[in-house]
Formats: C-alpha cells, sequence, structure tokens
C-alpha cells in the first residue's frame, strides 16, 4: 500500500497494484510505500494490508481507493502468477485449491468458495474506500483518483512507466466453469462491471 499527503492505496492482489504501487513511488510528492506484518491465513499481509486491519493512526484522516478488476480474469492471473511455484502454503485459497490445471483450480474455488473469493476478497477493501477504480482502465482511474483527492504528481510517470508483475499464458475456462465463475461472482460484477455502475 502506498500512504499519500491526502489519501491512502489499498493494494488488493493481481489488480495491477504493483504497477500503482510504483507509479505512485516515482509520480506523486511525499509518497511513502508501507507494510504493516500480519498473517489472516488468506494471504493478505504485509503490502495487501486491509482497511479494517490498518493501524488507524498510520492513515489519519486520509481518503482512500483501490483497483478491482473483473472476476473471470482476476482467477487467470492469479492461477498464471501461483503456477507451477508460488502456490502458498500459508494462504488458505492455496491450500484449499492448487492445481496444475486451470480449470480443476476453478472447480476447486468454486467448492470452497460457494459464495465467490474474489467477492469476498474486494469485500475486505472495496466498501471501505472512497474510490473503487477499474484494473481494466489502470492509468485514467488512477488520475481520477489523484485529482479528486488532490494530490500533487507528474502525469508522464503514470504513462510512461511499463506494466508490472503481468502474469501471461493461455488459460480458458471450461463453458460450464464460466457460467459458474459468473453466477457465483454476480454481486462484485454487477456492483463494479454493469451499466449501472458508477466507476
Amino acid at each position: 500500500m502506498n500512504i499519500l499527503k491526502n489519501s491512502v492505496f489499498y493494494h488488493i492482489p493481481k489488480t495491477g497494484g504493483t504497477w500503482v504501487s510504483e507509479v505512485l513511488s516515482r509520480a506523486v510528492e511525499d509518497s511513502q510505500t508501507y507494510e504493516q506484518h500480519y498473517e489472516d491465513g488468506h494471504g493478505l499481509r504485509a503490502g495487501h494490508v486491509t482497511p479494517i486491519r490498518i493501524n488507524k493512526e498510520v492513515v489519519g484522516g486520509r481518503k482512500s481507493f483501490c483497483f478491482v478488476r473483473h472476476p473471470v480474469s482476476w482467477y487467470q492471473s492469479y492461477w498464471r502468477y501461483k503456477n507451477p511455484t508460488y502456490w502458498d502454503k500459508t494462504n488458505e485459497i492455496d491450500v484449499k485449491c492448487e492445481s496444475p490445471n486451470f480449470n480443476t483450480f476453478i472447480e476447486n474455488v468454486l467448492r470452497e468458495y460457494p459464495d465467490g473469493y474474489v467477492t469476498w476478497l474486494y469485500g475486505q477493501y472495496a466498501p471501505y474506500c472512497d474510490f473503487v477504480g477499474k484494473q481494466e482502465q489502470l492509468g485514467t482511474d488512477l488520475v481520477r483518483a489523484l485529482d479528486m483527492f488532490a494530490e500533487t504528481y507528474n502525469p508522464d510517470y503514470i504513462y510512461e512507466t511499463p506494466m508490472l508483475n503481468v502474469s501471461n499464458g493461455a488459460t480458458a475456462y471450461t463453458p460450464e466453469n464460466l457460467k459458474k465463475v459468473l453466477e457465483v461472482e454476480r454481486k462484485v460484477i454487477d456492483e463494479y462491471y454493469s451499466s449501472n455502475s458508477n466507476n
């Protein structure tokens, strides 16, 4: 996460936050990277501290923002990043759902998190943030957040910084798994990706 003069950036895993943090460190006056060490069993620790767990004295009265990503591509990115060598034996989703096969991983997630893992994950951050941007329009929404919170920044860094921590490779859903993911993650899809969403 990054602490700025007027706002705080909360980093939800696999939503472009590594890039955002790098841009903020370079482009925003007085940006400070912050890690709060704790372990919650879900892999949300250090730089992924949630608004609920953050030391309130560190945040002060600052506004806050985060980014989300469409659940369909979130699962693809997460699995590509983890497979084959980064499965974490202290992270609940990894322990319960690890698989070298993407669709087996999805089936494991659907079984273990019938209400949607991404819905749960975003619920640890987004409801507590003053602005929620989208990974799919990362640069544009970062500018919106910085302007909204009156941060002083150099816009050149935003458009010149290449994407970071990108997981490449093909990961195709079976039609049945895609349908199920869209069903269980309906809440966050409707909230952030429907034509009626505010962002």
